[in-house]
């Protein structure tokens, strides 16, 4: 401060206008701002060179100025009155707007918080609504979201009216970045008031664009009634304005709400009448939006090739566009396809540069999902530690969201769910038996919160399952057999093929042990058939084994061998697919699969 108050006036008032600016600041902006001649500015800001407070970067007069220490701008900031302070700002935004003419956009940020601290409510909101627009664009979404949240904070500290456009952009604006990192809360609000305002103007275009961005996330809203009634006015809206590519973009939703809550018969019709009105109207959004939908239930209804097939192209396409909204939900449901039928290598490959990209934009809504099917890829190709880390990972992001977004827990629960699903088998696969079931058992207790209803039934299978697996492991063969029974009959309501094929694998195993061979070989037939259906090489070669077992105990021994030669097989093929060396060498040492070799050369 002595070092200010001991400066030549002029050079003071330069040094602190430029402190009001910004730590780096251009000549031709200085000048513009202070209005001092030229030369007399050049000779003030040699002084403040010579006084080592300001360093000069390039070359008169394109040259920028810059404060020696982020200190001294703040002291020489300080050093002025609130009132001048004020004054400045305004002075250097008018100054930004004239200089910059030519290349506004660059400089929005800088727009908004000079006219923001002048005062200017009405220019600060138009510039913060522009700087969170550009934001979005380029999908640094948590910046975009700052941006948007201080424009509606200064448009109701000041009580101002905003006109129905603007208020849409900044809503709309503010919804969507919310949506990316997860605030579903927030952004169902704000496509609500984005509805309302549409209809309290009559302006249907505004009623649209908040009904297709509440409809997109229907799947998430934790009440069915709820997302029923917003997906009725919107089909209406439709059908009332005769817009189909809209209809169908709504029947796609319809359908994805219906999968979730187990009408899955129901909800490939609606996807299949959402693609072929998309198809009639040739647009390429509600099209692209059908074919996502009925991708993600294919795989679902254990068809993953199928999934695969639907899906084809899609992350380059998006990619090449950077639509970043849609990309997380199609490399999730791509790369789990792409899993189940062997082709893990690849999966790994498109969900390691999934959460990469989003944890790159903090877009992270999806990344729990990710990161838990990552770990599950790794799962499969017996990687246990690698695949614990980023399990353990996502069921830490994922209950952060459930505390942080109330009305997106049920989807981050699920996320939870299945997360822990994968740590009791990493467990159990590693021989840690009974430590895999008192984490069973522990959860068991923690998801009998309704929060845990989503997708319950899918989750509950597969804990079954493996739960089925540790009974049978302990020989306790009357509580394995009922619960495979019943996890034979749940997994054909839900038409969920490759769950159906490997309980009918482990009934197979059960009659084995009870000495009913005949019985066990033509179950695990049936195992075989099914999950060949499916195409999932771990389940295929685990049903193998056990029909070779099946053979052994019968002592047809030429069939066993058979038996172990086809696992083997699936084996190898699924390792010559890793070009991964590490992937490679990690599976074929795995001890169940070395267990696979030696009985096979035996």
């Amino acid at each position: 401060m002595a070092r200010i108050d001991a400066l030549p006036e002029g050079a003071k008032e330069v040094l602190q206008t430029g402190a009001v600016i910004e730590r780096e600041f251009s000549h031709e902006l200085i000048k513009s701002v202070t209005d001092i001649p030229d030369q007399e500015l050049l000779e003030y800001l040699s002084v403040l060179k010579d006084s080592e407070l300001l360093f000069e970067r390039g070359i008169y007069p394109q040259s920028t100025y810059i404060f020696k220490h982020a200190l001294t701008q703040e002291v020489a900031y300080e050093s002025l009155l609130k009132k001048r302070r004020r004054e400045i700002h305004g002075r250097i935004a008018v100054a930004v707007e004239d200089v910059y003419a030519d290349r506004l956009e660059e400089n929005y940020e800088m727009l908004s918080r000079h006219y923001e601290l002048s005062g200017n409510a009405a220019k600060a909101v138009d510039y913060l609504m522009l700087a969170g627009e550009k934001s979005n664009r380029h999908y640094s979404v948590q910046t975009a979201n700052e941006f948007f949240q201080r424009a509606l904070g200064l448009m109701q500290s000041t009580d101002m009216e905003l006109d129905a456009e603007k208020e849409v952009r900044l809503r709309l604006g503010q919804a969507r970045a919310s949506l990316h990192f997860g605030d579903i809360d927030s952004a169902a609000d704000g496509f609500r008031k984005v509805i309302e305002i549409g209809r309290r103007h009559g302006m249907d275009k505004h009623e649209k664009k908040g009904l297709s961005s509440l409809t997109s996330i229907t799947y998430m809203l934790p009440v069915r009634t709820e997302a029923d009634r917003t997906l009725k006015e919107a089909i209406t809206w439709a059908r009332d304005h005769q817009d189909k590519a809209f209809e169908s973009v709504v029947l796609s939703n319809m359908a994805q709400v219906a999968a979730i809550h187990g009408q899955w018969g129901e909800a490939k019709q609606m996807a299949l009448d959402a693609e072929q009105i998309a198809m009639a109207t040739g647009k390429p959004r509600p099209i692209f939006t059908a074919r996502v939908t009925r991708s993600w239930i294919e795989r679902m209804l254990g068809n993953p090739q199928e999934s695969i097939e639907l899906s084809e192209g899609m992350i380059a396409s998006l990619r090449k566009t950077f639509s970043l909204p849609a990309l997380p939900n199609v490399i999730f449901h791509r790369g789990v396809a792409l899993a189940e039928i062997g082709r893990t290598e690849e999966a790994i490959a498109i969900m390691q540069d999934g959460i990469d990209t989003f944890e790159k934009f903090g877009a992270v809504y999806r990344l729990g999902s990710l990161l838990n099917s990552l770990g599950y890829c790794y799962g499969e190709l017996h990687q246990h530690a690698h695949a614990w880390e980023l399990n353990v990972k996502a069921d830490q992001f994922a209950r952060r969201q459930m505390r942080e977004y109330p009305l997106g827990r049920y989807i981050y629960a699920e996320i939870v769910s299945q997360a822990n699903v994968n740590l009791m088998e990493n467990l159990f696969h590693q021989g840690k038996v009974d430590v895999a079931l008192d984490r069973m058992n522990a959860f068991k207790q923690e998801s009998r919160s309704k929060d845990y209803d989503l997708f319950r039934q899918r989750w509950e299978s597969r804990m079954n399952y493996l739960a089925a697996q540790i009974l049978l492991f302990r020989n306790e063969l009357a509580e394995a057999q009922a619960l495979i029974e019943e996890g034979i009959k749940s997994a054909q309501i839900l038409h969920f093929k490759k769950r159906e094929g490997g309980f009918l694998r482990l009934l197979g195993e059960l009659q084995v042990r009870r000495d009913e061979p005949e019985n066990a070989i033509a179950k695990l037939g049936e195992s075989i058939s099914m999950l060949e259906e499916v195409g999932n090489p771990r389940q295929l070669w685990q049903a193998h084994a056990s029909l070779a077992s099946a053979y052994n105990k019968m002592g047809r021994h030429s069939e066993e061998q058979e038996q172990w030669g086809s696992a083997t097989q699936i084996i190898h093929n699924t390792a010559n697919g890793l070009s991964d060396r590490q992937l490679r060498e990690g599976l074929l040492k795995a001890e169940p699969i070395r267990e696979i070799f030696s009985k096979a050369e035996s």
